[in-house]
């Protein structure tokens, strides 16, 4: 993605982000750590205010993928599973046990790769 489709999009991108952490109830240290940002990072700033060089490459894909999950479940499930699926021990063997936040928490970006690309096979039916 470019830099002028990063600085048009980037102020969106992080709303978007936002109101999916709160659908899936994240603690601030979560949201902040999908997004790849530190825990010192102060998270108001970045729902109200974000600095244009906060839109990389890496945190505009990192939003790409949690709004195709959230799409995904919400076409695949009703919306109460679909906003408490990312929070719930899964047996699937992707995730071993863990939550699927947790997975992506600890896998960073070629975990969410893989979490879109579960929900995406699940609403295809496969």
């Amino acid at each position: 993605m470019c830099a002028s489709a990063r600085l048009r999009l980037g102020p969106s991108g992080f709303i978007i982000f936002f109101n999916i952490a709160e659908e899936w109830k994240l603690a601030d240290k979560e949201a902040l750590e999908l997004l790849a940002f530190g825990s010192g990072t102060p998270i108001e700033e970045l729902k109200l205010n974000p600095a244009p060089q906060l839109f990389t490459e890496e945190r505009m894909l990192r939003i790409s993928y949690i709004l195709g999950i959230y799409k995904g479940l919400h076409i695949c499930h009703g919306d109460d599973l679909a906003d408490q699926w990312v929070k719930l021990r899964n047996q699937n063997q992707l995730f071993g046990g863990i939550s699927p936040l947790e997975f992506m928490i600890g896998g960073g970006l070629d975990a969410m790769h893989l979490v879109r690309r579960l929900i995406d096979a699940r609403c295809a039916g496969n």
